[in-house]
Order: structure tokens, then C-alpha cells, then sequence
């Protein structure tokens, strides 16, 4: 009786031992899969940032085009990496990019300086937002490297 008290506990313990481990396996794949996320989310947008820029900043280019997509990608995807501080830039960025958009199809000479100045805001508002973001996926990458603690020590296989 004894002996099968201590096998049914030994095997209950290496079940705990085996699901703790499945289990930690797990959250750090899943970790792993986000900051690889992140990283391609953050490589898209670089990609991106350039052509937008000189969209921003050419007073001829055309509303429709390649340009303007990426520009919107670019915000598009900063707001996929999900990161709270930057969501109000995000929102700004948009409706910087959609007045412009404006100024842009009314063609107007008289609000052309109006226009310059939105550029110019804009260019660099965006810019700070993939700064903002390219630090924060930094900082979560350098965290990630981190060794998690084990929960358990190796005494606690015949603890009882």
C-alpha cells in the first residue's frame, strides 16, 4: 500500500512537473511569435516611411497615389503594434494626413503656405511616431531577454 501511495504520487507530481513546463513552453512562444511580430510590423513600416515623406512633402503629388498609401500603411501599422502612448499620435497623424489631403485636392494658391506648414508638421510628426515606436520594440526585445524564474526548485518533487 505503501508503495502504491508513493508511485501514485511521484506520477502526480511529474504530471504537475510536465504541464508546468507545457505550459511555460507556451507563453514563451507565444512572447517570442510577438516580438518577432513587432519586428516585421516595424521593418513594413521603415519600408514605408521614406515614400511617405516625400509624398508629405511634394506639393504635386497626387492625392491617389503611391504616396498616400504608403503614408496610411505607415499609420495603419503603427497602430497594429498596439502600443497605448502612441495612440493619440496615431489619431493626430490621421487627421493631419486627411486635412492635407484636402489642401492637396483643392489645389488653392492662397493656402499654400497653410499647406507647407501641415507638411512640415506632419513629415515630422510622423517621424516621431516611428522613433517613438522603433524605442518601444527595442525595449520590449531587450526585456524579452530576460530568463524567466522557474516557479518551482528542484526540492519540490518530494515535498510532501
Amino acid at each position: 500500500m505503501n508503495r502504491d501511495y508513493l508511485i501514485s504520487r511521484m506520477r502526480d507530481e511529474m504530471e504537475e512537473m510536465m504541464r508546468v513546463l507545457q505550459l511555460t513552453s507556451a507563453d514563451d512562444d507565444e512572447e517570442e511569435l510577438n516580438k518577432n511580430r513587432k519586428n516585421v510590423l516595424m521593418s513594413h513600416i521603415q519600408d514605408r516611411l521614406q515614400i511617405a515623406s516625400d509624398w508629405i512633402r511634394d506639393p504635386e503629388s497626387p492625392i491617389s497615389g503611391h504616396g498616400t498609401k504608403c503614408l496610411r500603411e505607415t499609420l495603419s501599422l503603427l497602430r497594429k503594434l498596439k502600443f497605448p502612448h502612441l495612440t493619440k499620435g496615431i489619431e493626430d497623424g490621421c487627421s493631419m494626413t486627411e486635412s492635407l489631403c484636402e489642401m492637396k485636392r483643392t489645389g488653392n494658391e492662397n493656402n499654400l503656405q497653410a499647406r507647407e506648414s501641415l507638411a512640415k508638421a506632419l513629415d515630422a510628426h510622423l517621424k516621431s511616431l516611428v522613433n517613438s515606436a522603433k524605442s518601444a520594440v527595442d525595449q520590449n526585445a531587450d526585456e524579452g531577454a530576460t530568463v524567466a524564474k522557474n516557479t518551482r526548485t528542484p526540492g519540490d518533487l518530494f515535498d510532501w
